[in-house]
């Protein structure tokens, strides 16, 4: 689920990934307002770059 919009016509697809990991931690810091996912503890955020030959994926979670 892409919790803050998508990036159709946005960015670069590069460039993009660096604001997943934005949105995820600011999921998990519980600072999303009306886009809060309820009860979110962990995030998925996968990217990539160049014409699809650099792929990176990065599982996010917080400690109580």
């Amino acid at each position: 689920m892409n919790t803050n919009g998508g990036g159709l016509s946005c960015v670069h697809p590069g460039m993009y990934s660096i604001f997943l990991v934005i949105e995820a931690v600011t999921q998990l810091r519980k600072e999303a307002a009306a886009r809060q996912v309820a009860g979110a503890e962990t995030a998925l955020v996968h990217g990539n770059g160049g014409v699809l030959s650099s792929q990176a994926t990065a599982i996010l979670s917080i400690h109580p």
